[in-house]
């Protein structure tokens, strides 16, 4: 992705069916390129939060429990 905007731009538009454009400004705005950390528990209450706000709004009727996603297996190599 970092060195591949246009592909990467491609990819998610076919998958999302937003244009490819939007992507590519998106990339072209992103001040800090992506870096690996260890995660972290506000990391997973934001996930949870933004959950919370899918249910207020009746974006979805199920519960989401944020945690289970997370893998935390290499917080000691990314520290």
């Amino acid at each position: 992705m970092e060195s591949h905007d246009d592909q990467w731009a491609d990819i998610l538009a076919k998958a999302t069916g937003i244009d490819r454009d939007y992507y590519l400004e998106w990339r072209r705005l992103k001040k800090n390129r992506t870096r690996l950390v260890p995660i972290d528990d506000k990391a997973i209450a934001d996930q949870q939060s933004a959950a919370h706000l899918f249910r207020r709004f009746d974006v979805t009727k199920a519960h989401f429990d944020a945690a289970p996603l997370w893998d935390r297996r290499f917080e000691a190599i990314l520290s």
